[in-house]
C-alpha cells in the first residue's frame, strides 16, 4: 500500500537490506531517526546502504546470494543523521538537506499531500516514462554536463570529488521535474 511506503527508523539492519532490495532503484524513505530502536544501528546502516549490497552470508550448504539495489535514502528527522554515526567517512556519503519546510501552507497542508498520493500513486510516472523517452539524449547530455562541472568544482578535494557526482545527480533530477 502507498501510505506504507514510507519507513521507520525501528526496524533492523536485515530488513534495511531487504526492503531495499525490495524497492531496487526506488528511494528508500525512513521517517524519524529518533525512533531508532539504538542509534548505534544507523552508522553501520548508511555505510550498507551506500555499499549498494546486503552482508554476505553462508549456509549449510554454501555461500546465500548476497542482494544488491541501486538506489537512494531520503531520511527525517529532528537531528542530522550524520549526529548518529562518529566516523569520518560517514558525512562523505550523505547529503544533507536541512531546514526544509514548507512554507505558508494551509494546516491540514501533509494530510492533503498524503492523500493525494495515496489517491494517484503511480499515475505521473506514466506521464514522466511519456516525457524522458522523447527527452531522453538531451537529457543525458545534460547529465553529463552537470557531472563535469561538480567534478571541475571540486578542485581535487577526494570527498568533494566522491560527492560531486552525486550533487550533479541531484541538480539534474530537479532540472527534468522542472521540464
Amino acid at each position: 500500500e502507498p501510505e506504507k511506503y514510507v519507513g521507520t527508523f525501528n526496524t533492523t539492519l536485515v530488513a534495511i537490506e531487504r526492503r531495499s532490495t525490495f524497492l531496487n532503484s526506488f528511494p528508500h524513505i525512513l521517517d524519524d531517526s529518533n525512533g531508532a530502536n539504538d542509534s548505534r544501528f544507523i552508522q553501520p546502516m548508511i555505510y550498507q546502504y551506500v555499499n549498494n549490497t546486503g552482508k554476505q552470508r553462508g549456509s549449510i550448504y554454501g555461500s546465500q546470494r548476497t542482494d544488491s539495489w541501486n538506489s537512494l535514502m531520503i531520511t527525517s528527522g529532528e537531528n542530522e543523521i550524520v549526529t548518529y554515526a562518529n566516523a569520518q567517512g560517514v558525512p562523505a556519503r550523505v547529503i544533507l538537506i536541512t531546514q526544509f519546510a514548507f512554507e505558508n501552507v494551509e494546516a491540514d497542508f501533509l494530510s492533503k499531500l498524503y492523500k493525494s498520493v495515496k489517491n494517484n500513486y503511480g499515475v505521473i510516472g506514466i506521464e514522466f516514462l511519456k516525457r524522458w523517452k522523447s527527452s531522453r539524449e538531451r537529457y543525458l547530455n545534460k547529465f553529463i554536463e552537470y557531472e563535469k562541472e561538480y567534478l571541475e568544482v571540486s578542485n581535487d578535494n577526494a570527498v568533494l570529488k566522491r560527492l560531486s557526482r552525486h550533487y550533479a545527480f541531484i541538480v539534474f533530477t530537479g532540472h527534468v521535474l522542472n521540464d
